[in-house]
């Protein structure tokens, strides 16, 4: 029944339709425009389903295709808006095409452009994009049309109808891109073989680009493309050896003793034929100009073809780019720092054929006159695909003058940016990769640059390619490893890196450059303590830059917190360590104001903790430093950073436990004041350290420290120490009952007096039980020893 109901719509308003078509060939401007106003109103009838609509169009086409012709433009307009709804609602809209395209190609594709409106321009722009849209890959044999259409509308003066041309033939490409690469490819093929006036100038004047030039670039684009490259490279053989038929006479020379192949070459490609290289070259000054142009485009497909078609040219041109060279260097400078990967890909491959065909004596002084005047990711990006793309033989003249430039203060450290640092690791890849064993000659100027390299705040991501690069430069030399490069160049790497340290600040890339030579050489720089001592000495000084000072006091650190495997790896730091603790550590532990000086008190502090407590100096060394150092540690334990006056704590017990019996009873008597107060310090960590070197502090009481003259010295500490035998701390509290143990032996009767005099006021007797009935038993051992 819905069957019959569209079909009797369908004629109903075919009947309809017949009386209006009539009237679309009145002389009366107004009837015409009537008569489009009811076809459209009947084609858009609600009751015609697709079907239905698809019979009606068939009728409606021709006449409405004719209304384009219409001089006037509201029915111009009505006539492209039924058709559009057409093409959008029926279900065989490619069955238009026939009569559409040609209709359209009149209307857009002439060379004077017939449809005067811009709107209506428009409106035909949209319905093509529409006919793309719907018909897909039916629109293939519509090629030239197509072509002749977008060609025009693509530079049509109304902005609007430039943006619809662009996006109709960016759909078109995709809904039929084998069919448009492939014809074109034939097309330029064909030409090149048979076009009668390809040689002919596009101008009066002969030195204006030739047909010839400008379809070969086609031709040569088509070589960069998978797909249709057998095709196109079957052409272009073809091509190369008619144009050697054609020009026998000129090329007698050179066929007659054949050009031998360069004596490197570029693996698993063949090489071109004779005629198609002179193709080439002799149109290259043509080609390369638009190609360096296209390739810097606003457009990513446009600048991916241009280096794909740069790769080509050079492959043939072989040793004569190196006319071209300025103008192929700019052009790569550029096209190498390409946000789009396969630009930068082809660029790289075209500086690997340029390291292939060209003699290093021009390319090195075009490339290293741009590098040392502006340098650029991009110069080094080049340097080392052309590197890659040599040989070791012809590189060798060149390596010093090589790394003579990129080891240059101004080229290594220009930039901190990870591309550029990864692109300067790159080249010593490539000079040790080709050059191997000749590398030996500039391994210095390598290392410099790879110290630089991990002196750069971007090192990090970087640190595991520096470490293989430095494997590899070992390896070519016959060296075990970084440790053996670090050794082979110490001497005159320190002086390099330390050549400035009067000035350093800490932002001087020399200081990091001296911090990552001192640091990564492990136990190499044990043996060069005379070369980092007066470095040390001199950079630490309190008058220098805090923020370089801090800096260089967290190096020192470090080495110190593994001595055996860097500064002491020859068991030689002790006689350096006098000057260490004297010169640098103490004078640096003097109060200042700041922050920042207060953070150097705190690694100054710590550094001369973990030398004490590395076993590097005996106790006789450490004995020697008791009179300076300890006044200072008295003074520290007032920091307020915990871990300076934990870290003064430490170093005061390490003090005592070295003098032994050696102290006299004044020097001991000025330093338990201070440690007593720590035992009320903030931090329960210092607390418990403080009440341990006191425990040490009784141990260095010998016969000198007479008990009735210093007997209210012995008073005061213990009246201090009970009352932190009751402290809220257990850890605390059993600390200093191991104390009292120990005091206990210094002035018994006058503890128990103490003691008496406290118990009642603690919240448990238990450990001041406890400590009388050790001090008894001590008695009563005592006496029957005596018995």
């Amino acid at each position: 029944m819905a069957a019959e109901g569209e079909q009797r719509a369908a004629s109903e308003v075919s009947q309809a339709v017949a009386r209006h078509l009539n009237c679309l060939n009145d002389d009366n401007k107004n009837t015409r425009k009537r008569a489009l106003v009811a076809i459209q109103k009947e084609a858009e009838d609600k009751r015609l389903g697709s079907a239905a609509l698809q019979e009606v169009f068939g009728e409606l086409l021709k006449p409405l295709l004719k209304s384009l012709s219409d001089p006037m433009e509201k029915c111009r307009e009505l006539s492209i808006q039924t058709i559009s709804y057409c093409v959008t609602n029926v279900p065989r809209p490619e069955e238009a095409l026939p009569y559409l395209i040609p209709t359209i190609t009149q209307r857009l594709g002439s060379l004077e452009i017939m449809e005067p409106s811009e709107e209506l321009r428009l409106a035909l722009a949209e319905l093509l994009y529409l006919l793309v849209e719907i018909c897909g890959k039916k629109l293939a044999p519509y090629l030239d049309e197509m072509m002749r259409i977008l060609q025009r509308t693509i530079i049509d003066p109304f902005p609007d109808v430039k943006k619809e041309s662009c996006k109709c033939a960016a759909n078109y490409a995709k809904s039929i891109p084998g069919r448009v690469r492939q014809a074109v490819t034939v097309v330029v093929g064909t030409w090149l073989l048979e076009l009668r006036d390809r040689y002919l100038h596009v101008g009066l004047d002969p030195d204006q680009t030739s047909y010839l030039s400008k379809i070969l670039a086609h031709g040569w684009l088509a070589l960069s493309r998978f797909k249709y490259r057998q095709i196109a490279l079957d052409y272009w053989k073809k091509i190369g050896m008619q144009w050697e038929r054609e020009n026998e006479d000129d090329l007698k020379d050179k066929m007659d003793f054949s050009d031998p192949s360069p004596s490197i070459y570029p693996s698993g490609v063949e090489r071109p034929g004779l005629g198609c290289r002179e193709l080439v070259f002799r149109n290259l000054s043509k080609i390369l100009p638009a190609v360096s142009h296209d390739i810097t485009d606003w457009v990513a497909g446009t600048r991916i073809k241009a280096s794909q078609l740069l790769v080509v040219l050079l492959l043939h041109a072989e040793d004569h780019t190196t006319q071209h060279m300025e103008l192929v260097l700019s052009t790569l400078y550029i096209s190498c720092l390409d946000e789009e990967g396969k630009v930068v890909h082809n660029s790289v491959k075209a500086a690997e054929l340029i390291g292939t065909f060209v003699n290093p004596e021009v390319f090195l002084k075009l490339l290293l006159q741009a590098l040392q005047k502006s340098p650029l990711a991009s110069h080094l990006m080049i340097l080392a695909a052309f590197i890659r793309g040599s040989s070791k033989e012809v590189l060798k003249p060149h390596l010093l003058r090589i790394a003579d430039a990129i080891s240059q203060t101004d080229i290594c450290q220009r930039s901190e940016k990870v591309l550029y640092l990864e692109q300067l690791l790159c080249c010593l890849q490539s000079l040790i990769s080709i050059c191997q064993q000749y590398c030996a000659d500039i391994s210095l100027h390598c290392m410099k640059v790879l110290i630089t390299i991990l002196a750069s705040p971007a090192s990090e991501n970087l640190y595991e390619k520096v470490q293989g690069v430095m494997m590899s430069l070992a390896e070519i030399q016959g060296l075990n490893g970084a440790q053996d490069l670090y050794r082979q160049h110490m001497q005159p790497l320190m002086q390099w890196a330390s050549e400035s340290h009067e000035q350093w600040t800490s932002f001087s890339i020399e200081r990091a450059q001296y911090e990552v030579l001192v640091s990564e050489s492990g136990p190499v720089i044990g043996e060069n303590l005379d070369l980092l001592i007066p470095v040390l000495k001199n950079c630490l000084q309190p008058t220098k830059d805090p923020q370089m000072r801090l800096k260089v006091f967290t190096m020192l650190s470090k080495l110190l917190l593994k001595p055996s495997e860097t500064v002491n790896s020859k068991g030689q730091f002790h006689l350096q360590s006098e000057t260490i603790i004297k010169e640098i550590l103490v004078p640096n532990l003097k109060w200042q104001a700041g922050r920042t000086a207060a953070a150097i008190r705190t690694i100054a502090v710590s550094c001369l903790w973990v030398l004490f407590q590395s076993e590097v100096l005996s106790s006789q060394e450490i004995l020697q430093v008791q009179d300076i150092v300890m006044p200072t540690m008295l003074t520290t334990l007032e920091e307020d950073s915990k871990i300076s006056r934990l870290m003064s704590c430490r170093i005061i017990r390490a003090l005592l436990d070295a003098s032994e019996h050696h102290l006299d009873p004044d020097t001991l008597n000025k330093i338990y004041l201070d440690l007593l107060k720590r035992l009320d310090d903030a931090s329960d960590e210092v607390r418990i350290t403080a009440a341990k070197t006191l425990d040490v502090w009784f141990k260095c009481i010998d016969d000198r420290y007479d008990r009735t003259t210093y007997k209210a010295h012995l008073e005061f500490l213990y009246r201090g120490l009970l009352v932190h035998l009751d402290d809220p701390d257990t850890n605390l509290q059993t600390t200093v009952l191991d104390v009292l143990k120990e005091a206990s032996t210094v002035y018994p009767s006058l503890l128990v007096q103490e003691i008496e005099a406290v118990k009642h006021k603690h919240r448990t007797a238990a450990y001041c039980d406890q400590l009388l009935r050790h001090i008894q038993l001590n008695k009563d051992s005592s006496q029957t020893d005596s018995t």
